[in-house]
């Protein structure tokens, strides 16, 4: 025999035993779901035909923000996350060895099993509204600055303005899938953490960003005459996947378009980058409220390059402000998350997070940040829209 062979034999045989064996328990731990979900399925459509959580008195709500209000199927994922496999334990946990770790559980299956949970009729439905949503805002004209608006129009009639149907966001979903925050109506927390058509279409919805749900009425009834306007952007990059549009800036040029100015932008970014080819990037409109700060973020309470530390202590509740977190290292994100909970969430009004946790459907692209499962991020951004900040997943 060939003394290649002799080697190379042996090793070959071991991993197809090993892929053989793997293959195994991932069939029986899908057989082992799929039982799951059906008996779940049955046993909730004995208990509840149809699902309809009240928006209040009328379509269009204006009461007073008392509480954090999840749409019911966001509400049915968290109560029944252990039947979802979305607290499914993972590699961190140091119990067992990798090739005895369960499979990264999925996040597509609430829309493309009918048998995942009883809302998949309520569900399909929010995925044809959220189109119809989506169509509304990019044919919407920009108009300009609210504040200025304000100063000779009555603030009610220039927040009406504002109104994507006249009855309010409700009356473009009817599913009534909506949640509801300090900052109005928002999309549901749902998997798999960004636009669901991603599902079905994973190369072209990965970085869509028309999932989210903005009211952008309701938010502009909370500007007062002194508001300003500031957004923190902390992993900066504008080098985005061979040319694409960077998410901030589509964001950003989302709130410009509904009259939200930003007087000031705060980019952070540790890779290092010629300023000149930064602000060649950074649109005309935005010029004068731009500033680049090419460092790294730091997680330490107190530090200069804690921007939630160093920046947003120099504003007020009364001020709009919104803040992204995107650098892709857990020991830096995490810590930063939580402190918005413990001492920031009466500033932050909107906060956009992407929480790299085991699911499948994204692993091949989150890898080695993966941290923690479905469950806990999905707990955590449930607990930072009770604490009044519109949270929303970051694709």
């Amino acid at each position: 025999m060939h003394p290649f062979l002799r080697y190379a034999l042996p090793i070959v045989v071991t991993f197809y035993i090993i892929s053989l064996y793997l293959e195994t328990q991932t069939a029986l731990l899908k057989c082992s779901h799929s039982s799951t979900t059906s008996s779940l399925r049955q046993k909730n459509a004995e208990e509840v035909t149809y699902h309809t959580p009240s928006y209040g008195n009328s379509s269009n709500r204006r009461e007073p923000y008392n509480d954090y209000i999840p749409a019911v199927v966001e509400k049915y994922v968290l109560d029944h996350a252990a039947e979802l496999n979305y607290n499914t334990p993972t590699t961190e946990t140091g119990n067992s060895w990798w090739w005895n770790m369960p499979p990264n559980p999925s996040g597509c299956a609430i829309w493309n099993d009918p048998t995942s949970t009883p809302y998949y009729k309520e569900l399909q439905q929010f995925l044809h509204e959220l189109r119809e949503y989506s169509q509304r805002i990019a044919a919407f004209p920009p108009v300009p600055d609210l504040r200025l608006q304000m100063q000779t129009t009555p603030q009610e009639q220039v927040c009406a303005s504002l109104e994507l149907h006249p009855d309010g966001l409700p009356a473009l979903f009817p599913s009534q899938q909506l949640s509801y925050t300090k900052a109005g109506y928002v999309e549901p927390l749902l998997t798999p953490m960004r636009h669901p058509s991603f599902c079905f279409d994973h190369d072209t919805y990965k970085l869509n960003m028309n999932y989210m749900v903005h009211d952008f009425p309701t938010m502009c009834r909370q500007l007062k005459n002194h508001t300003r306007t500031i957004f923190v952007d902390m992993g900066a990059s504008l080098d985005f996947h061979a040319g694409t549009e960077s998410p901030a800036m589509y964001i950003l040029d989302l709130y410009h378009q509904f009259g939200f100015v930003f007087d000031h932008i705060y980019a952070f970014e540790i890779e290092e980058k010629r300023p000149a080819d930064v602000f060649a990037k950074v649109p005309p409109h935005l010029m004068a409220s731009y500033h680049w700060n090419n460092v790294a973020v730091s997680p330490e309470p107190g530090h200069k390059f804690n921007p939630l530390d160093s920046i947003l202590r120099h504003f007020t509740k009364d001020d709009l402000i919104v803040v992204k977190l995107d650098v892709d290292t857990p020991a830096v994100e995490l810590p930063l998350a939580d402190q918005i909970v413990t001492q920031y969430a009466h500033l932050i009004d909107h906060f956009y997070f992407e929480h790299h946790v085991h699911m499948d459907e994204i692993s091949s692209d989150w890898r080695s940040s993966m941290q923690g499962t479905i469950q806990d991020s999905l707990r955590r951004f449930q607990r930072l829209r009770q604490r009044g900040i519109a949270a929303h997943f970051w694709p």
